[in-house]
């Protein structure tokens, strides 16, 4: 767990790092941008987001470590709030596993440099011990852009399992938006 911390604080000092270098050379009088939609722009964004995080079992108090990354979108025009996309888990205690999830999320604006996103995610969760496990649940997301582009984000979904317990799956890490 104090691995994927020290690699999200590093990553996340290094995008502020590039942030700080470019914002010096002029000041930009353009409006701060965030991956909420203007009314004038009618363009498809994307997000990357690089993690870490976990899952815990309260019924068990089982607990496991993981690392992601996902690509969400906000490819409908008309609706340019909602975004979907698709996220890729590995977890490594106390097996080595993968999972694979798909979201659909509306965003809400809270202020120009943060907004909330919830919905729902689901997907699959494997290993080489067995059948996959299939999940679904809420999933609620926090954005907090340090630039007009980059941000750290922190991530909560509540799993219902098609095998074993239901879970609560936590993420934490930074994302850039293009």
């Amino acid at each position: 767990m104090k691995r994927i911390l020290l690699i999200v604080i590093m990553l996340t000092l290094f995008v502020a790092g590039l942030n700080a270098q470019s914002s010096n050379a002029t000041n930009s009088v353009a409006p701060f941008s965030t991956n909420i939609v203007a009314a004038t722009a009618d363009v498809t964004k994307f997000d990357i987001t690089l993690g870490g995080g976990g899952l815990i079992v309260p019924k068990t108090g089982a607990a496991e470590e993981s690392f992601s990354f996902s690509l969400t979108a906000n490819p409908f025009t008309s609706c340019r709030p909602l975004w979907i996309g698709v996220a890729q888990g590995v977890a490594w205690t106390p097996i080595a596993a993968g999972s694979t999830d798909f979201d659909a999320d509306w965003n809400w604006t809270v202020t120009d440099k943060f907004c909330v996103l919830n919905g729902w995610s689901a997907g699959a969760v494997y290993s080489n011990e067995g059948s996959p496990s299939f999940r679904t649940g809420p999933e609620v997301l926090t954005q907090y852009y340090i630039s007009d582009t980059a941000f750290i984000y922190a991530q909560g979904n509540y799993d219902l399992q098609s095998r074993g317990n239901c879970g609560l799956r936590w993420s934490i890490g930074i994302g850039i938006e293009f």
